[in-house]
């Protein structure tokens, strides 16, 4: 191999390294598989760019011998390689986390409830300057109040 040619895809290597650091830390999605589709599709222009510039290239044939060079298509190559890389990688990311492209929120109205907490309101009542408190086993604390598992908001306790 040739020192150059080794300049040339180390240079696309590094570029496209670059290209793709920035790309996938734009993608701001946790979903793996929608992530790894947004890439293949952002590679896959990347990719139509360096068709676009061979095709220009054959029809104006202003590069001598392209076809026996392969440095002229060491871009390309690597853009393919990196596109295939990180649309696969993302997509088993995905199928291991049992991820789908489709979007996992719900259409219905979700109500809160708090079945699984037990919320509590402790409440100090002020009196002139001083406190009002309950004596429970030789000590003073306000009045604790326990939600049920219908109340959602804490004034419709407190406002009875």
């Amino acid at each position: 191999m040739d020192i150059n040619l080794l300049k040339i895809f180390a240079g696309a290597l590094l570029m496209f390294s670059f290209i793709y650091f920035i790309l996938i830390r734009a993608i701001n999605t946790k979903n793996y598989k929608r992530k790894s589709l947004y890439i293949f599709i952002s590679g896959m222009i990347l990719v139509l760019f360096f068709v676009g510039g061979l095709v220009y290239d054959i029809i104006k044939q202003e590069f001598n011998n392209f076809k026996n060079n392969i440095g002229y298509y060491s871009f390309l190559i690597v853009s393919i390689a990196f596109v295939s890389f990180f649309t696969i990688f993302y997509y088993i990311k995905g199928n291991n986390a049992r991820q789908k492209f489709s979007s996992s929120f719900s259409k219905k109205k979700h109500v809160p409830t708090i079945k699984d907490k037990k919320e509590f309101v402790y409440i100090i009542l002020k009196y002139n300057n001083g406190f009002v408190l309950e004596k429970k086993n030789e000590l003073y604390s306000g009045i604790i109040l326990k939600f049920t598992n219908t109340d959602f908001f804490h004034d419709e306790i407190i406002k009875d």
